[in-house]
């Protein structure tokens, strides 16, 4: 119920921020029609932040083995080590809202695109099916093991995400050094959004 509830969120803000205007001029939020949709995204954001800090709180409370895979229990065994301040349980709710956010809106994008690419390209589809099937041998399901004998599918997914980007733009980087781009000349330490 609450991680639907919470994936659902993530939907939504995506749907409604990524790309669009409100993402791209935040101080829309003081005008209508935005104010109404930015204090419906707010709630919704409250919401996903109560569910992961009723996690946090659900893990700090249990015993946790020494060596636990779970992520919000190697963060909080740090946080209980830390002098720096750099591991706190508020830091850990961002990293988790950054994890919620990246792999929920990217994967759903990722695979509709994928979808899409193969409905268009059926001879593809086959291929990669005939590939995915000769590598998982009787297998329902490959897993990151499987990836090096993956090729044609690494390499359809890879084209998907060239051919529709999950997000409107990269992340900024920085020019380390001055480099020549054609005829423009990009300076040591400019910002380069793409």
């Amino acid at each position: 119920g609450k991680l639907v509830d919470a994936v659902n969120s993530f939907m939504l803000i995506g749907k409604e921020i990524i790309g669009k205007p409100l993402g791209a001029m935040p101080w829309l939020r003081y005008l209508p029609p935005f104010r109404k949709k930015f204090d419906s995204i707010t709630k919704e954001m409250n919401s996903i932040k109560a569910f992961i800090r009723e996690n946090i709180e659900r893990r700090k409370s249990m015993e946790v083995e020494q060596d636990s895979k779970c992520f919000m229990d190697m963060f909080l065994d740090n946080c209980s080590k830390d002098e720096t301040g750099m591991f706190t349980v508020d830091q850990l709710m961002v990293a988790c809202m950054d994890i919620f956010m990246a792999g929920s809106e990217t994967t759903s994008k990722s695979q509709e695109c994928l979808i899409a690419l193969m409905l268009h390209y059926p001879d593809i589809q086959a291929k990669v099916h005939a590939e995915l099937d000769m590598v998982a041998n009787g297998r329902k399901i490959v897993d990151l093991n499987d990836k090096v004998n993956l090729p044609l599918t690494e390499a359809v997914m890879n084209e998907s995400w060239r051919l529709w980007p999950v997000a409107p733009f990269g992340p900024p980087r920085v020019a380390h050094k001055e480099v020549r781009i054609g005829k423009y000349t990009v300076p040591a330490m400019t910002g380069i959004f793409y």
